[in-house]
């Protein structure tokens, strides 16, 4: 994390979006103590409103979008056959298919 951190310096302002509010705070934490230009935002990559909202807010507060980074998604563990299909797919669709 140390060398995203002076990355993170030498950039004008930088975007972190999560899912998870728990992971969200303690990224703020980080940014507010280091003093670094980053700011969380809620997002769902599996919901289209959420990724357009996100979007939104960005090109208000910022005016463009130089890079985007997604590497969303997640593992699960266990015997396939303990999985619903329903759970496989949105697994499948999260880490494959999101934008």
């Amino acid at each position: 994390m140390d060398n995203t951190h002076k990355n993170h310096k030498t950039r004008d302002h930088v975007l972190e979006n999560h899912i998870s509010d728990k992971k969200s705070n303690k990224i703020d934490d980080v940014a507010t103590r280091d003093n670094l230009p980053l700011e969380v935002l809620q997002l769902d990559v599996s919901n289209d409103k959420s990724v357009k909202d996100a979007i939104n807010v960005i090109a208000e507060k910022q005016g463009r979008i130089d890079v985007v980074v997604n590497n969303a998604g997640y593992g699960s563990t266990g015997a396939v056959e303990d999985f619903s299909i329903d759970e496989i797919k949105a697994q499948f669709e999260t880490n494959f298919l999101e934008p």
